[in-house]
């Protein structure tokens, strides 16, 4: 079931982002200059390939901030796993492309940013808006365990804070204090959970 949920997902991330897109992460790395190359060609490959690597990681944004309506907690729990795994992957496609873009600097908050940040999160009406600010501010921001944990306690639900966690997980600053993230979950199942979400 989870294969053809993983086909699932990618086909609509690759409809999601427009025709011509690949799901195939091998054929989306940027082509090599060789000698005796044109390098404009190769160029414009390159620029093309990047473009569609971005219209994917958008598509496989909009599946996940959908996935977050998700009323059946197993199957929003699978599609959460094939996300990541596809990420990691794009992670590694990113490395690779390091020298052609440079990437945003992430910072970490101010406490009266955190603060204000951490008061908009608990002030939302809906799981799915605190789950989406924390997505958000993943992508320009790194934290610390104890900012997770805070995070974490703004929901009253442990699929909430198991979400959150494994949101911010490769953003943390201080990975040794990690520990941290399990006590503050309420349950042993749903620090299983976690584990296993985290290839543990």
């Amino acid at each position: 079931m989870r294969a053809r949920l993983a086909s699932f997902v990618l086909a609509t991330a690759a409809a999601a982002a427009g025709a011509g897109v690949s799901a195939q992460p091998a054929q989306s790395r940027p082509v090599q200059i060789m000698p005796g190359d044109d390098v404009g060609r190769v160029r414009a490959e390159n620029q093309r390939l990047r473009d569609e690597n971005d219209r994917l990681r958008d598509a496989l944004a909009q599946i996940d901030r959908a996935n977050r309506r998700n009323k059946d907690r197993r199957s929003q729990r699978m599609i959460d796993r094939i996300l990541d795994d596809a990420r990691d992957v794009g992670d590694d496609d990113r490395r690779d492309d390091r020298d052609h873009r440079q990437q945003p600097q992430a910072q970490l908050m101010s406490q009266q940013d955190f603060a204000t940040f951490l008061a908009r999160v608990s002030g939302s009406n809906f799981e799915s808006n605190r789950l989406d600010l924390v997505h958000a501010a993943a992508q320009a921001n790194v934290f610390t365990s104890d900012q997770v944990v805070a995070l974490m306690g703004a929901t009253a639900f442990d699929d909430s804070r198991i979400d959150i966690a494994i949101t911010l997980r490769s953003r943390v600053v201080d990975p040794d204090r990690f520990y941290l993230v399990f006590d503050a979950l309420q349950f042993q199942s749903s620090r299983d959970t976690l584990r296993q979400r985290m290839g543990q």
